[in-house]
């Protein structure tokens, strides 16, 4: 089976007119909309709720209104008037009647959430087709706007058509059409505006796979990645020229020319300017809104503070964050706010990991360990090691760069390529590195840097790889001057080895392929919860929505209209309602609440746990992070666990202290880690800690049941949790003492995550059991 690059090919159509349903896309862009309160899909919401959002103009012009509308969504997570077919046609399914069989209860699962689980039909020499059936009737009304959305995947080089059932011609009217290149990834975004579509309330929607057949191939063929980096000038002083690159790499992809681009920092050249992130986030928004796969990390321009030369990563996580990205097909996993990160896609049967690390911190033992740990949990990939200052002109390596070379290129078997920028120029260097098992391989460390002079504009480079001769070639050229290598050196031009694994020839199947990750009916009503007027960019706008139906879901979504009168709308969200009473007219309001130490709790999802994340920073057990927030929804690490139980109680030594293998004696929670172990409370697995590994739900019971001595008794209704689970025992005493109430009344969720802000409740509360019961 051929593996397939994961690249998302958005399509936004556009719809006809109709007097009587008009129609407006959801076209808020990348952090216009943030801090949503209530969180999507919260349950237990007071039936007087509080809707809360920060709006954020591109400009930072003042908004001239907010409003607050109610909305809909049809879809599986909602159970509501959606049935699906799935089938195959050996002819045309745009030739046939409505058909297919009904989905499954598994399918319906699958396609309830984006979340990278797909329903799936195959076909060999026939179309599959899934199609959607979806009673709107209750919001066919004049004023509303009703838009169909798909998302979901087709094989390599599979073409999907999305179309909609005429009722008055009776047939099928294609919408569009996408070609997959190297990926199949595809979202549609389709508002209907004919009353052809619509009959008895109900409209009909189908995608299928109409790829051509051919006979299975062998594929060994060439693939290329794009490489850009140090676009501080563009940003401060040429904006037409970060213009130009874009421009070119928008075109390019979408004629398969590259499958993946590579950046290496410095997007702007003062971190704190924030003119010139905004043309960063221009750039990068027309490439998301492209769906190119793409990484960025953070050079030293991005993140020191030119005034007090502190590094500040603040202007770097708002334009470049982890909300960013998250979600995309092709991002893998990140830490501290995409600081760090990792991609990962194929090309053919050659699967990559591309890991950039941020500026400033890449000596860190924390950054060394987590690198380390997801290189080797990919062990099985190319790795493409990406460090802002890494080499030099004449091949010397930065005091970063030998640090790095020396502590995880020489740990890494598949590191064989870092890429770097920061200094003027280009260059490469070979080191040869001898593995533990005896074998050899080739580093390939090359030098990318063209904004350091006039005429230098633009100069980006292209990699392409060959797996039929192990060698990869490095083009340089600018779409500003349309003119290929800066410098007459040979250094921009020049093919090194580049052994791929695996180099074997692998067979593409000729089977078409239709798998549906989520299927949705949005409808966009005219009715208004609230206004708000004249807010000032970046600030929060509220309004009440009161009376509520008690464990009612409800829908909402934000319009927004600037000093311009341009308006824009963001996607729909929604909550549950609670059923607790409402209060009686006159009832006097609740206590204000307590302020808190850190920005980022009040105003969000996480501020339920407001008093208990305060009571535990008043005990000492909580700082926050660096950079003065507590970062709530972050999951947590073990060893912060190990740092917090520390700061929480006395530890008796109960077994002879057992040293973890990846944990040395230089690692800064070294102490915290072993007091936690000759205390019982952690095990590890194997001779290993997994100290940034994240706290599981599962393993949380554990730790606090034996480290605040919780009386093993006590039942549980979580019917996810088997009797025989090694946490059961552990489960049934947390959930009678009060410290959990699970996920919901029957799901507790053994493999979920915990969050920083969920673990300070737990904490807190075993806390107060303790001490109840000494």
């Amino acid at each position: 089976m051929k593996k397939i690059l994961s690249v998302s090919l958005a399509t936004v159509l556009v719809a006809s007119t109709l007097p009587s349903l008009s129609f407006a896309a959801t076209n808020v862009g990348q952090g216009e909309v943030s801090s949503i309160a209530p969180a999507d899909h919260a349950k237990n919401v007071d039936r007087n709720a509080v809707l809360e959002a920060v709006i954020k103009d591109p400009n930072g012009s003042s908004l001239k209104t907010v409003d607050f509308m109610e909305g809909f969504t049809y879809d599986y997570a909602s159970s509501n008037n959606v049935n699906g077919f799935f089938g195959t046609s050996d002819s045309d399914p745009l030739t046939s009647p409505l058909g297919g069989t009904a989905f499954t209860d598994s399918n319906k699962g699958e396609a309830a959430v984006a979340d990278g689980n797909y329903a799936v039909t195959d076909a060999q020499g026939a179309y599959p087709y899934h199609r959607f059936e979806v009673d709107v009737s209750k919001h066919l009304e004049a004023g509303n706007e009703i838009e169909l959305s798909w998302q979901g995947k087709t094989s390599a080089e599979g073409k999907l058509i999305l179309s909609a059932w005429d009722y008055t011609a009776g047939k099928w009217v294609v919408l569009e059409d996408e070609t997959a290149n190297q990926g199949g990834n595809i979202v549609f975004s389709k508002v209907l505006a004919d009353s052809k579509f619509f009959q008895n309330g109900k409209v009909q929607a189908m995608v299928h796979d109409a790829a051509a057949s051919k006979d299975a191939v062998v594929d060994n063929s060439k693939f290329t990645m794009a490489w850009f980096t140090d676009t501080q000038f563009y940003a401060a002083e040429k904006p037409e020229v970060w213009t130009s690159m874009t421009n070119w790499m928008i075109e390019e992809y979408s004629k398969g020319r590259f499958g993946y681009v590579i950046n290496s920092g410095d997007l702007v050249n003062i971190s704190t300017d924030l003119d010139q992130w905004a043309v960063a986030d221009e750039n990068l928004t027309r490439m998301d809104e492209a769906n190119i796969p793409y990484g960025v990390m953070a050079g030293n321009r991005d993140v020191v503070n030119q005034d007090t030369m502190e590094i500040d990563y603040t202007n770097f996580w708002t334009y470049a964050g982890k909300d960013r990205y998250e979600g995309k097909p092709w991002y893998g996993e990140q830490m501290d706010n995409n600081r760090n990160h990792y991609d990962l896609f194929s090309f053919g049967a050659h699967d990559f990991i591309i890991l950039y690390l941020g500026y400033g911190k890449v000596r860190e033992d924390e950054t060394i360990q987590w690198t380390n740990q997801m290189l080797a949990k990919h062990s099985d990939k190319n790795a493409i090691l990406v460090v802002h200052n890494y080499l030099s002109p004449g091949g010397y390596r930065s005091q970063d760069g030998t640090y790095i070379f020396d502590n995880v290129v020489r740990k890494s078997p598949n590191v064989k390529m870092v890429l770097g920028g920061h200094y003027f120029g280009a260059d490469r260097e070979i080191r040869t590195v001898t593995d533990p098992d005896g074998t050899t391989r080739e580093i390939l460390e090359v030098l990318s840097n063209y904004q350091g002079k006039d005429g230098a504009e633009g100069y980006m480079r292209l990699l392409t790889f060959d797996p039929a001769t192990d060698t990869v070639d490095f083009d340089t050229y600018s779409p500003y001057h349309d003119d290929y290598n800066y410098f007459e050196d040979g250094s921009d031009d020049f093919t090194e080895g580049y052994k791929l694994e695996p180099t074997e020839a692998v067979e593409v199947p000729a089977v078409r392929q239709i798998a549906t990750d989520y299927i949705a009916v949005n409808v966009f009503t005219d009715d208004v919860i609230g206004s708000v007027s004249n807010l000032a960019s970046g600030n929060k706008a509220s309004v009440e929505w009161n009376e509520l139906e008690p464990l009612t879901q409800y829908f909402w979504y934000v319009n927004i209209t600037n000093a311009s009168d341009q308006k824009k709308t963001s996607k729909i969200y929604r909550f549950t309602t609670n059923d607790a009473a409402l209060p009686e007219p006159g009832e006097p309001d609740p206590d204000e609440p307590i302020e808190s130490s850190f920005p980022d709790i009040i105003g969000t999802k996480y501020e339920w746990a407001l008093d208990e994340i305060e009571a535990m920073v008043a005990r000492g057990i909580i700082t926050g992070q660096e950079d003065g927030t507590f970062k709530p929804g972050n999951s947590i690490q073990r060893q912060h666990v190990a740092l917090m139980f520390t700061k929480a109680i006395d530890l008796n030594k109960v077994v002879p202290p057992t040293p973890f293998a990846d944990v040395p004696k230089t690692s800064r929670f070294y102490d915290e880690i072993m007091a936690v172990q000759e205390a019982g409370i952690f095990v590890g697995n194997q001779n290993k800690f997994y100290p940034i590994e994240k706290m599981t739900r599962a393993e949380m019971a554990k730790v606090l049941v034996v480290a605040f001595d919780i009386e093993l008794t006590g039942t549980h209704p979580f019917t996810d949790v088997p009797a025989n689970h090694w946490a059961a025992k552990y489960i049934g005493p947390l959930y009678s003492s009060g410290i959990t109430a699970g996920k919901s009344k029957t799901i507790f969720d053994l493999n979920g995550e915990v969050s920083r802000a969920e673990f300070a409740a737990f904490m807190y509360r075993a806390l107060e059991y303790k001490e109840k019961n000494q």
